[in-house]
């Protein structure tokens, strides 16, 4: 988890489509203000910019009135993420705003009432994305098999008796020992937690703000591998 640097007090939006819904949240001096969710899939590109509009129109805002955006970063859906990073960094270059992106295993930790936890995101042909928080520290981000991660994270609600898993994932693991929080909001990464996380870490250079793939998209594999 990244350190806490203070709260930024302006407006900001934040937006997340790593996962099968695009969601908008609006921020304001310490509080979200506003926050719309729509399915999405493999709408994004159709789906993204009029629910923006949409959320932006009915606080009475205006695109240039919002002085920072925060960004999911995945992992998730390659193209989803793409298009969320695509659109916040063509939005800063024209308004002058700031960006912050934001992993999608911070904005469920969020979401967690234990440390340590572990962040369990769908990756799809029975693997997930898994990253272990201990004591405020992260482990590296990896993909993993439901078996592998099935027995890893029952070993470690076996090991420490306050261990919760959060991230809709972990329904899909049939995890015996270990707690979970699956529900809304601890589903999938939502823009009121990125808002929030937002808030708080400093804004980075757009050129440095890339997408947290973790596993290679498929137009890089080679076929036969």
């Amino acid at each position: 988890m990244v350190i806490a640097l203070g709260t930024f007090r302006g407006r900001l939006c934040a937006i997340d489509t790593s996962s099968t819904i695009a969601t908008v949240a609006l921020w304001e001096n310490g509080i979200v203000v506003l926050e719309r969710e729509r399915e999405a899939s493999h709408s994004y590109g159709e789906t993204l910019l009029p629910l923006i509009d949409e959320v932006v129109r009915e606080a009475g805002w205006s695109p240039r009135s919002i002085e920072r955006w925060g960004v999911g970063l995945g992992p998730g859906s390659f193209t989803g993420v793409r298009i969320a990073l695509a659109t916040v960094k063509g939005i800063a270059l024209s308004t002058g705003s700031s960006v912050v992106g934001v992993s999608g295993f911070d904005s469920l930790a969020l979401t967690a009432d234990g440390d340590p936890s572990a962040q369990v995101i769908e990756a799809y042909r029975n693997e997930v994305f898994l990253r272990i928080l201990e004591d405020g520290v992260s482990d590296s981000p990896r993909i993993v098999s439901y078996g592998d991660a099935r027995t890893l994270l029952d070993a470690l609600a076996e090991a420490h008796e306050d261990f919760v898993c959060v991230g809709e994932a972990c329904s899909r693991l049939g995890l015996t020992r270990a707690r979970t929080l699956w529900k809304k909001p601890s589903d999938v990464p939502r823009a009121g937690q990125i808002a929030h996380l937002a808030s708080i870490h400093p804004p980075a250079n757009l050129d440095l703000i890339e997408p947290l793939y973790i596993r290679p998209p498929d137009i890089t594999v080679p076929k036969g591998t």
